[in-house]
């Protein structure tokens, strides 16, 4: 996808070409691709699939589409249902909040902004952009839930209860409040980076350099590991690595060498957070005016190391820099490289192909029962191009088109 859209000269007219054919490449390979596999067949396999659960008369409207070769009617059929919602979607972005990176977990704050964001199609940059918390009504004949709080996951945790229990559906029973209403200290919100669920895994006791290792994992899709980068050593990155780093190297050469290849990276964009705290007891996020303590500590500098930086090189507290250029799937294309606050960086984050890729990276690896090969990389920046131009960013058309894919319905 980068080499398609990051050429000059004539980038309109190739993009043009490109979508054109996308149309194409969603459209046509369906047709005759399952000649010995019954259009019944098909839609159960189908609905197991991205629906789990549907009525009989749910699935012989699929097979009917399927045999008129509307596969993505089909999966439409599928997706307008609530088990899609409540299970598909569930499972989707569960692992996507914390670094456990499991679906075995309740409903918490995360999970359910993320499931609320798909299911009611808004765009997927949301999720990290949005001033979005999504909350529970408990239905008729269920008792009514606690009020939502940026202090612990008690009222989605009981919302589970009643849905485990059969008593409500999760995607039926949603609301969606400004995350700022329910945290008035948050007055920078990030989509979900901000909400509770962030706070507890990122902010808890650490440096809050997990909030950039869980963006760059579960929503680029790429690990710290992978984006280490030897030139940080020889750049201006150096400029923003914290002291704690600094003050355990033991030479020059080891912290420009190793320690600077990583933390040249991690740190610059950790800058986002610098303010971000948590209650030790509640774990609520908190935005101070100021770095914490905890990021400003002076380490003893190394004797041997007198171009090590003294401080934090920032001109203001929570301004950062983004130093990583390279990924496993080519140019980062960054909405900006450097800015202030948290939300300026998630805005930067949903600009990058890799955003869209990882998305469907995920959808492919639940909706076929396996990642994508790599053999099948160019399939997956095409769908990524597609998620961008034509499904608005939406995640529930980008389920409809890979469940379909011949690759995918075909095994």
């Amino acid at each position: 996808m980068n080499r398609l859209f990051k050429n000059s000269g004539n980038q309109l007219v190739k993009k043009t070409l490109l979508l054109g054919a996308m149309a194409l490449v969603m459209a046509l390979p369906r047709m005759n691709a399952f000649a010995e596999t019954s259009s019944m067949v098909l839609a159960n396999r189908l609905a197991s699939r991205i629906a789990t659960y549907l009525p009989a008369a749910t699935i012989t409207n699929m097979s009917n589409s399927i045999a008129s070769g509307d596969y993505v009617g089909a999966a439409k059929l599928a997706t307008q249902s609530t088990s899609y919602g409540d299970n598909f979607l569930f499972n989707l972005v569960a692992p996507m909040c914390s670094l456990a990176n499991t679906q075995n977990v309740p409903s918490n704050a995360c999970i359910a902004t993320l499931q609320y964001i798909a299911w009611n199609n808004k765009p997927w940059t949301d999720a990290l952009t949005g001033n979005y918390l999504a909350t529970f009504t408990a239905p008729t004949g269920v008792t009514a839930f606690t009020a939502p709080s940026a202090a612990n996951n008690t009222h989605w945790q009981a919302a589970t209860t009643a849905y485990l229990a059969g008593q409500m559906s999760y995607v039926a029973n949603m609301n969606m409040v400004a995350q700022t209403s329910v945290n008035t200290q948050m007055t920078d919100p990030m989509g979900v980076m901000t909400v509770y669920q962030a706070g507890y895994d990122a902010a808890n006791m650490g440096t809050n350099r997990r909030f950039v290792e869980i963006i760059m994992q579960n929503f680029l899709g790429v690990t710290l590991d992978s984006v280490r980068d030897g030139s940080f050593g020889t750049t201006a990155a150096v400029d923003r690595i914290r002291q704690d780093v600094q003050g355990l190297a033991p030479d020059t050469a080891t912290f420009l060498n190793t320690c600077a290849t990583c933390h040249g990276g991690i740190d610059g964009m950790a800058s986002a957070f610098n303010g971000f705290d948590t209650s030790a007891t509640t774990f609520q996020l908190t935005l101070q005016n100021s770095v914490v303590t905890k990021l400003t500590s002076r380490e003893t500098l190394h004797a041997a190391s007198p171009g090590f930086k003294e401080s934090l090189n920032s001109p203001s507290f929570n301004s950062w820099v983004i130093n990583y250029r390279t990924s496993p799937y080519g140019t980062f294309s960054w909405g900006a490289t450097s800015g202030v606050g948290a939300n300026a960086l998630g805005q930067s984050v949903v600009a990058t192909n890799e955003f869209r890729i990882n998305m469907i990276n995920r959808i492919w690896n639940l909706a076929c029962g396996e990642p994508p090969p790599a053999s099948e990389l160019t399939t997956v920046e095409e769908l990524a191009s597609y998620m961008l131009t034509t499904a608005q960013d939406q995640i529930t058309p980008m389920v409809q088109q890979v469940a379909t894919l011949p690759q995918c319905l075909g095994r």
